[in-house]
């Protein structure tokens, strides 16, 4: 039933969510302290919450709920972060994402969640440690990479950056993100008007 509930989840329209609900609610019938089940019902709640807080409350208490059935279940934390932010309690979201891959480090969404929201406040030590760990976690991750070198730029360690940059080209030749940031990079960081600038406009579209 919750396998069943991810895939009508992951499609997206109404009835499928609709039958996604379903489905975790007979699993929950079934196991009513089934972790997962709990998990994959406070995402679809997540999922149904745009324009409506109430829905989004509802999915914080499922965390709730799960969190006491099973305090170090770490994927609920992540979860959890992913409400936080939408209510706009990052601090609280932070903690969320720290907590759940403290408790599983192989939890490759609670860092790049950690990772991304540390970015966004120029937090580029943590994001690096979190983008790093993503990275090994899944070695040809494109959005990983490009975290990385985000965070390393801000570092202001440029050859580490740009060797991310061009890590995530060869990912992935087709997607824009690498050749926006490789410009910056050469705009902003290298030699300035020198040597290396007038590579920069060969790297935009």
């Amino acid at each position: 039933y919750v396998n069943l509930a991810i895939i009508q989840r992951a499609e997206g329209t109404e009835e499928s969510r609709r039958e996604a609900l379903g489905n975790l609610r007979r699993a929950l019938a079934i196991e009513s302290d089934y972790l997962p089940a709990f998990n994959q019902l406070a995402l679809l709640y997540y999922d149904l919450a745009e324009g409506n807080r109430d829905m989004l409350d509802l999915a914080g208490v499922v965390c709730r709920q799960a969190q006491l059935i099973d305090e170090d279940y770490a994927p609920i934390y992540n979860t959890w972060g992913l409400i936080k932010v939408r209510q706009e309690d990052i601090v609280a979201a932070l903690r969320l994402f720290q907590r759940s891959f403290v408790l599983d480090d192989s939890i490759y969404e609670a860092y790049m969640n950690f990772g991304a929201l540390t970015l966004s406040y120029r937090g580029y030590e943590d994001a690096r440690q979190a983008f790093t760990r993503a990275t090994e976690l899944r070695p040809d991750s494109y959005d990983a990479t490009i975290g990385l070198g985000a965070a390393l730029r801000g570092l202001a360690r440029i050859d580490e950056a740009q060797a991310a940059y061009e890590r995530a080209r060869e990912m992935d030749a087709t997607r824009p993100e690498s050749y926006f940031n490789l410009g910056l990079l050469y705009q902003s960081y290298n030699d300035g008007p020198g040597a290396s600038l007038h590579r920069a406009p060969e790297l935009y579209p």
